[in-house]
Formats: C-alpha cells, structure tokens, sequence
C-alpha cells in the first residue's frame, strides 16, 4: 500500500510541476487565463499519451500534437504549438544538462575510468 502511495504521489507531484510550467507558459501568451488544475489536466493526459505510445522514443512529437490539441481553446493553435515547441526544447536542453552533468561527476569520482580496472596480462614460456 506505502509503495503504491509512493507512486501516485511522485506522479501527482510532477504532474504538478509540469502544470505549473505550463500554466506559466500558457498565461504569459493567452487573453484567457488557466487555471493551475487545467493545466495540470492538459498535462497529465499528454503525458499519459505520449507514456502509452511506446514505439515513439520519450513521447517525441506525440506530447506536443496532445498540447496542441488540448490548449486550442486558451491559445488558439499558432498559441499551442508554440507553447509546445517551447516546452520540448525546455525538456531537451533539460535531459542533456543533466546527462552531461551526471557523466561529469561520473568521470570526476573515478566512475567509468580505464585506470580503475586492472589490465592483467599473462606471459607463457615456450619451450621448444
């Protein structure tokens, strides 16, 4: 029951987060405002569909098509594409910044070293 728990709260809380941003994005461009709950809807059922989806790699372009379809009524569609390109290159340059900062401190600890294997290497006598 606690593991469960756990999960619905990591997803609500992201969900959460991905609202937020969303909210914020949506608002600064729109004449009609968002309500945080909205957004967090629009966003949770994007990324379930683009999470269902498992042929495309990290939901690539069907996130931004669910985006799209769902802030239609609050940006209209110029509005809602843009609001998606915006966060999918937010989320891009996001993963890369964590990778290479991830592969920093794996090399800077010694992770991933070649001097930290031992090369043994075993000579024969031969004896004719």
């Amino acid at each position: 029951l606690l593991h469960g728990l756990f999960w619905i709260a990591a997803y609500f809380s992201s969900w959460s987060l991905g609202g937020l941003l969303l909210m914020l994005l949506v608002n600064a461009d729109s004449q009609t405002a968002i309500t945080l709950l909205k957004t967090i809807e629009v966003w949770a059922i994007a990324n379930g569909i683009s999470s269902i989806m498992v042929f495309a790699p990290s939901g690539l372009a069907l996130r931004e098509v669910s985006l799209t379809i769902l802030l239609q009524p609050f940006n209209g569609v110029a509005g809602a594409v843009i609001v998606a390109v915006i966060l999918r290159l937010t989320f891009s340059v996001s993963d890369l910044l964590w990778g290479a900062t991830g592969w920093f401190l794996t090399r800077r600890m010694g992770g991933g070293d070649d001097r930290s294997t031992v090369n043994v290497t075993q000579k024969t006598d031969s004896v004719s």
